[in-house]
């Protein structure tokens, strides 16, 4: 009888180098501030996408900022037309502005392991971030223009934080006190969960539903079309917060069914046109 043949075992050289790329890894964490990225199965080409994405946005907000702050020059200044900065030093001030703004743009975004397949976490160091996200999907639902291939759900995360129900109702009360306490809204909350056996939906909800209410009696609830809706995502150990407004009218932030459903509209348009063509011709 033939023995079962023995899997070959690593040797130290192959054992550190998979120790090393593990190491190297960047993973999600308590705090992290940026967007949560879902795509579907090519995360490295998703990846990609977005941070063109991110980047394009961005510096258009950038430049125009920018812009704006310059102060414009006077014309038939004597003074200015006297002073003659050196050549040498003004080549040195560009280069050093140059190389700041490059660092910078780097440190802009960077992706974070989730730790579960299809979604990913891209962190940054914007303050305005969500204005950012909300410029975007606001932008591709506006134009109609398809940037992106491989990433489905674009979303502002606010808050991360443990995944237990102390840690969960603590940070979501100190966002309700921004987006629910003085002014009333529509609400609803839409929970998802991955890899996490250990949180109960119900409860989750349960708790912040009565949080929003507790902020302001005038909040109600809408589960078709709310003002505002509280993301929850747990996956593993941590719990991710947002507070998105428009989340049903713009497809739940995702970037493929905002053009998809563009451009099923568009064919139903076109049809429509027709139909209405063929009966005025049989009428005339």
């Amino acid at each position: 009888m033939a023995t079962p043949a023995k899997k070959p075992k690593l040797n130290k050289k192959a054992k550190s180098f998979f120790a090393k790329q593990n190491h190297n890894k960047n993973f999600l964490k308590i705090g992290d501030k940026g967007f949560l990225v879902t795509y579907n199965f090519k995360e490295k080409e998703s990846v990609r996408e977005i941070y063109k994405l991110l980047n394009e946005y961005y510096q258009d907000q950038h430049n125009a900022e920018k812009n704006e702050e310059t102060p414009k020059n006077k014309e038939g200044s004597d003074d200015e037309e006297e002073e003659e900065e050196d050549i040498t030093k003004q080549l040195n001030a560009e280069i050093d502005k140059a190389k700041q703004e490059t660092k910078e743009k780097s440190n802009l975004f960077q992706a974070l392991e989730t730790g579960t397949n299809s979604c990913v976490f891209i962190k940054t160091t914007i303050e305005d971030y969500r204005n950012l996200c909300f410029k975007i999907v606001k932008d591709l639902f506006d134009t109609k223009v398809k940037k992106t291939r491989f990433t489905n759900r674009f979303i502002p995360v606010d808050r991360v934080c443990r995944a237990n129900i102390t840690d969960i109702v603590n940070n979501a009360g100190e966002l309700f006190d921004l987006h629910f306490l003085k002014e009333s809204s529509t609400f609803a909350i839409n929970f998802n969960r991955r890899c996490n056996n250990d949180i109960i939906r119900d409860d989750v909800i349960k708790e912040l539903a009565a949080l929003v209410t507790q902020k302001n009696i005038k909040n109600k609830v809408n589960l078709k079309f709310p003002e505002k809706t509280i993301l929850v995502e747990i996956i593993k150990g941590l719990c991710l917060i947002s507070i998105i407004p428009d989340y049903i009218k713009l497809r739940k932030y995702n970037l493929n069914e905002i053009c998809a459903i563009e451009k099923t509209n568009q064919t139903n348009s076109e049809s429509t046109n027709n139909i209405s063509g063929e009966v005025n011709l049989k009428t005339e």
